[in-house]
């Protein structure tokens, strides 16, 4: 059986025009060691139609869809962990676009770096068509992150890959949580477990 270096899971929830540019993203990745599980959380728009097509589309491709009632992101999130063969979980939120090199990259980081559990990078951040300059207080980094997190989320959930059994271990997103899962998850982890950090930019945020 198929065992991928990465599970990508996206989760999404009435963003079919936005969803599209997402997956070509991952289908793009100069690394092909990973599947993708898409965790459709009840979307009312033509979501499930336009997966259906991409599905056909892509026959023989490690292309998984979950279908769900809407329940959250986390909840959502966690379908697609459970779901996920692959030792790291890569996220991407439906409405960001990876690096083409972006698994290729953290791929090459994990190896040459064992001993971390989780890795992150740095983001684009384009707003209105524009490209916006992040305050240094945005700046991201690798290491002990925890006490500098208590200020403020320094962790995009779409740079993030983790070794699933870390996830296990904390139980996945708070599904309770109706904002800052994905803040909540990462101070748990980083007060256990030091970050590793590739200083590329590995996505686009709109």
């Amino acid at each position: 059986m198929f065992k991928p270096f990465f599970s990508v899971v996206i989760p999404t929830f009435n963003r079919r025009i936005l969803l599209e540019r997402a997956i070509n993203s991952v289908i793009k990745q100069t690394l092909k060691d990973f599947e993708l599980i898409i965790i459709d959380d009840g979307s009312t728009d033509d979501t499930s139609l336009f997966l259906d097509r991409l599905k056909s589309k892509y026959k023989g491709f490690p292309f998984f869809v979950i279908q769900q009632k809407n329940k959250g992101v986390s909840a959502a999130r966690n379908a697609g962990i459970i779901k996920a063969r692959g030792d790291w979980v890569a996220f991407l939120d439906s409405d960001d676009e990876w690096n083409r090199k972006k698994l290729e990259v953290q791929k090459n980081f994990i190896l040459g770096n064992p001993e971390f559990y989780w890795v992150h990078g740095n983001e684009k951040w384009i707003r209105n068509g524009k490209f916006l300059n992040q305050k240094n207080i945005h700046l991201r980094e690798g290491g002990d992150i925890f006490i500098r997190s208590l200020g403020l989320c320094l962790v995009s959930p779409s740079t993030v890959v983790v070794k699933k059994e870390v996830l296990k271990k904390f139980g996945g997103f708070d599904e309770t949580l109706v904002v800052c899962e994905d803040y909540d998850l990462w101070l748990k982890i980083s007060n256990r477990f030091p970050v590793g950090f590739c200083r590329e930019e590995l996505v686009i945020k709109y």
